[in-house]
């Protein structure tokens, strides 16, 4: 994989309404978007309804904490869901990393690859290379 196609790693803050990243999605300790409707941002990543509601109502959340499909999630498996995210609603995140989305098809690097349906179905899986 050539160096210019690595996939950035990219974190959300969202608990702490004191932290200038309160509500941002960030790279590099650099935020690129701003979160503006944070039920739709967990709607993206695979929450249901109610558990969004409650969690809302709690201000925590955790990827960890929560499996609707009963699959083993690892925090690499944010990444994709993320970047589906940001490509749909992020100018910024087009403007900087729009070239080289479409190459990432194929490219999970994590350890926790399987042949689950939720695995497989994840468009990084290397079974999904589109390149």
């Amino acid at each position: 994989m050539r160096m210019q196609n690595k996939i950035p790693h990219f974190t959300y803050h969202l608990l702490n309404r004191n932290d200038v990243y309160y509500r941002h999605i960030e790279t590099n300790l650099v935020a690129i978007h701003c979160i503006e409707n944070t039920f739709d941002f967990y709607k993206a990543l695979g929450y249901t309804e109610e558990l969004i509601k409650a969690e809302l109502e709690q201000e925590g959340f955790s990827w960890t904490d929560y499996h609707s499909d009963n699959a083993v999630k690892a925090n690499f498996c944010l990444q994709p869901k993320i970047i589906e995210y940001l490509n749909k609603h992020s100018e910024k995140f087009r403007e900087k990393y729009g070239n080289q989305y479409a190459s990432w098809a194929g490219s999970c690097t994590s350890d926790k690859i399987s042949d689950s349906e939720y695995c497989t179905s994840c468009w990084l899986h290397p079974h999904n290379n589109k390149k």
